[in-house]
């Protein structure tokens, strides 16, 4: 669910993709602003932090399932390694391929 203290930024861990079931912390281990904690050998957001987020891009980079994914709330733009674009660019939103259409829950 998203954190109703997050104005610019949105970021999600789709748990399915998530090494699908095996343990792995990359995306924790390379986040500067601590968004990411592991459950159950997971990633997961930690709401609180989602508007830290400094959109480097490293999450993106180092995850090996294509399951982190980023949206900037105040622009409409998502940002996965999965884009048309590719990984480090930024996407128009078309209905918010991968957030609200299941992928990365519906609550945005």
């Amino acid at each position: 669910m998203t954190n109703p203290m997050s104005l610019f930024i949105a970021v999600r861990v789709d748990e399915g993709r998530c090494r699908a079931g095996q343990p792995c912390t990359a995306c924790i281990a390379v986040c500067p602003v601590s968004i990411f904690e592991g459950r159950n050998g997971l990633a997961g957001v930690v709401g609180e932090n989602e508007d830290e987020c400094i959109l480097c891009d490293l999450c993106l980079q180092r995850c090996p399932m294509d399951a982190v994914a980023i949206r900037k709330l105040y622009a409409g733009e998502i940002l996965t390694t999965a884009s048309p674009q590719g990984s480090g660019r930024w996407a128009r939103e078309e209905k918010a391929r991968g957030f609200g259409e299941g992928r990365y829950g519906n609550d945005l």
